[in-house]
């Protein structure tokens, strides 16, 4: 698109220092002088998948926690607020905030306890921001089980060897075998496509979680 604009603020979202955050104000100073806006979409993906290799008696390490926890919950709730605080109801009428969850947000698996943690985390967080603000319009998506390199972590890491097989592509392109927490393997053309539409819909409950397979078998 010859007639986007483009700001670019590098920053570390484990560590979202001071810096960081005046790099962010000033862009959004700066676009929030110059316009006022259709449309804000703010998707929440950064972040990690955590320790798969432990069971959750073994999850102990108070500075791995720390940081998981900064990285994958804290710092995306400053980033959040911060965008907020300069795209206001009076800038922008229509606001999507979308989190990038998973259905282990509010299911247990072995293997993902840290992971599903931060999930869980991040969905009680925009489901309180979506009652409190009515004009937010707030989704909590899960992409589904997506080919990227945290799905390669879970092939080599889990502790438990029914995720590592679940997870472990055979030559047809099929699961090694199946779980609750895995049943196809996805692109990420495919989950987004799922997600455009469900934006363009915009039919959903604000603060709602909606995943991938959902109603799936109908569409």
């Amino acid at each position: 698109n010859k007639n986007a604009r483009v700001w670019i603020v590098v920053c570390d979202m484990g560590d979202l220092n001071d810096e960081a955050k005046k790099g962010f104000d000033t862009v959004m100073r700066e676009l929030t002088e110059r316009d006022t806006f259709d449309a804000l979409f703010l998707f929440h993906n950064a972040g990690y998948l955590g320790d798969v290799s432990k069971k959750a008696l073994k999850l102990n390490d108070v500075e791995n926690w720390s940081d998981f926890l900064n990285a994958n919950f804290v710092n995306m709730v400053l980033l959040n607020n911060l965008i907020l605080k300069w795209i206001t109801n009076l800038t922008c009428h229509n606001r999507y905030i979308i989190n990038m969850s998973s259905i282990l947000a509010v299911q247990g698996f072995a293997s993902f306890t840290q992971h599903a943690c931060g999930k869980a985390a991040r969905e009680a967080f925009f489901r309180g921001l979506a009652a409190e603000e009515p004009h937010l319009r707030v989704l909590n998506y899960a992409p589904g089980p997506v080919l990227t390199d945290m799905y390669k972590i879970v092939q080599e890491k889990s502790y438990d060897p029914v995720i590592r097989n679940a997870y472990t592509v055979n030559e047809n392109g099929n699961s090694a075998a199946k779980s609750d927490v895995h049943n196809a393997q996805l692109t990420p053309e495919q989950t987004v496509t799922k997600l455009i539409r469900i934006l363009n819909d915009d039919q959903y409950e604000s603060g709602a979680h909606i995943d991938y397979f959902d109603d799936e078998e109908q569409n």
